[in-house]
């Protein structure tokens, strides 16, 4: 005789799931968000001169590294 029982989630264990799937996505945004800023001070960063660059203390070939510096 074999013995058939599904199991449920219980309203507080489904709840939980939701709860931490909607944090993950949260947290996606998050990362996105600011990997959209670091993205668009790079490009602001290519668009200045080398003598603005050098103002700032950023060589032309590390504009990436020190927009990112933060993110990474």
């Amino acid at each position: 005789m074999t013995n058939n029982s599904l199991a449920t989630d219980t309203p507080v264990a489904t709840f939980s799931g939701i709860r931490a799937s909607f944090s993950r996505f949260i947290d996606f945004l998050a990362e996105t968000s600011q990997a959209m800023r670091c993205a668009r001070e790079a490009e602001r960063l290519a668009q200045l001169s080398d003598a603005s660059l050098l103002r700032l203390g950023v060589k032309r070939d590390e504009i990436i590294q020190h927009a990112f510096r933060g993110y990474l």
